[in-house]
Order: C-alpha cells, then structure tokens, then sequence
C-alpha cells in the first residue's frame, strides 16, 4: 500500500467525513453548505503546509517563500464552525509541532506581522 505524502490531512478529512455523517447531527447540513468553501479552502492550505513540512522532514529543503500557505491556513481557522475548528486545530497542531522539530529559532528572520513560523528555519538552512 501506498504512504501518502500528507497523512495529517487526510485524517483530517476522514474525521470531518465522520463528523458530517454523525447521526447525532453536530454539524447542521445547512452550516456545513456554508461553511463548506471555508472548509476546502482550510483543507488545502493544511494539505499544501503539511507538504512543506514533509519536505523538510525528507532533508530535501522548502523556500522561505513557502511559509505563505501557513498564513492562509492562520486566516481561514476563525471562520470554521466549532467542532470543525477543534478537529481542525489538532490536526494544524501536529504538523505545526512537526515544524518546530525541525527548524530553530532565526533571530535574522524578518519582523513584521507574520506568525511565529516565520521567525524560524530549518535546522539544515533555506534551499
């Protein structure tokens, strides 16, 4: 059987698979139409960071411009419905521990607005 590349997102979709299927109905079908866009668009930029992460991971480097999907992802959390939100944040939380690992703190990373991922780099240096 095949690994896949990003298995933090897929658990991710499996659980909200199961969340939307729930006999218990925690998400409305209504909010989940509405929140659907949300939703994929979250789904993609947890997917797109979780490859940069295994990237990393493989020792084959990431470009520093490639922390701007984090920032999507950072964006897109306050608009999930709660239960989505949390099962979002632990999966965020996996690969962003994961990230931590494998990068230090980068006191010549530029300031500004940015989140914390950007006053990091790889323990090995930028591609």
């Amino acid at each position: 059987m095949e690994q896949s590349e990003t298995p933090v997102t897929d658990g991710f979709e499996q659980a909200m698979e199961a969340l939307r299927r729930a006999p218990y109905g925690v998400v409305d079908e209504a909010l989940w139409e509405v929140e659907g866009s949300a939703l994929r668009e979250a789904r993609g930029h947890l997917e797109e960071w979780e490859r940069v992460v295994r990237r990393l991971e493989a020792g084959r480097g990431t470009q520093r411009g490639e922390l701007k999907c984090r920032d999507g992802v950072a964006a897109l959390v306050r608009r999930l419905p709660g239960p989505v939100a949390e099962l979002f944040g632990e999966s965020l939380g996996e690969v962003d521990g994961r990230y931590l690992e494998l990068t230090v703190e980068d006191a010549a990373a530029p300031g500004g607005e940015g989140g914390w991922w950007w006053g990091r780099r790889p323990r090995t240096g930028w591609a």
